[in-house]
């Protein structure tokens, strides 16, 4: 991770930790075995995410060049990551564009909270 000083930060949905409440339903967490750069990267962009989401709302806007930007993940390497959070549901993408707007980043909802 880069440009980690600048002040954000954020709390890990107690019940994905293994052990919490729903810890048997999302285990990502105990999953991920960091051998692999999609594990790696997918960790990487969960951190970033919940760093960077909304207090009130649960979602994180924040376009694929931030997140080249600040979590240090190749642009190629962005979507297999958003896959995999996708795949252990630990993140839902939505998608806000109206008619006429264009580069609209995706909105990523944290699950869990």
């Amino acid at each position: 991770m880069v440009d980690y000083s600048v002040g954000s930060w954020g709390k890990i949905p107690y019940r994905l930790v293994p052990g919490g409440r729903a810890g048997k339903e999302l285990q990502l967490l105990h999953e991920l075995s960091c051998k692999s750069w999609a594990d790696l990267d997918a960790l990487k962009l969960y951190l970033l995410l919940i760093a960077h989401r909304d207090k009130t709302t649960g979602c994180a806007m924040i376009a694929y060049t931030k997140i080249e930007e600040s979590g240090g993940i190749w642009r190629q390497k962005i979507r297999p990551a958003i896959s995999l959070l996708i795949t252990h549901y630990l993140v839902r993408v939505e998608q806000g564009k109206t008619p006429g707007q264009y580069n609209t980043p995706n909105g990523y909802r944290i699950l869990g909270l």
